[in-house]
């Protein structure tokens, strides 16, 4: 076997590049887009596909195949959104939702 050796370099009371820290800004910027926006856009997406779920099932849409397809679309749409609430969840308030054991 060979022997690998890495070489560790800290940086300590350097600059850092003007690149860097451009890059450090606008992941900041996204951090923040992502606890308003996504919220807002599950609250909306939930909301508009429950009353389009609704209005599909009513009885003179119920009866083409369309509206059935498109019924079944809103229903999937709702459970991604209510799936992205918990991932969402999770990553924001240090859930760690992805390591709990569940016994039967």
């Amino acid at each position: 076997m060979a022997n690998i050796q890495a070489d560790v370099t800290t940086i300590e009371n350097e600059t850092l590049p003007q690149n860097l820290t451009s890059h450090l800004k606008s992941d900041a910027c996204m951090v923040g887009l992502e606890l308003l926006l996504v919220p807002v856009i599950e609250v909306f997406g939930i909301t508009g596909n429950a009353f389009s779920l609704a209005l599909f099932s009513t009885k003179p849409l119920n009866k083409h195949t369309s509206s059935f397809l498109l019924g079944c679309r809103s229903l999937s749409d709702i459970g991604f959104l209510s799936v992205l609430v918990f991932v969402w969840a999770s990553g924001v308030f240090n859930l760690h939702l992805s390591q709990i054991d569940i016994v039967f």
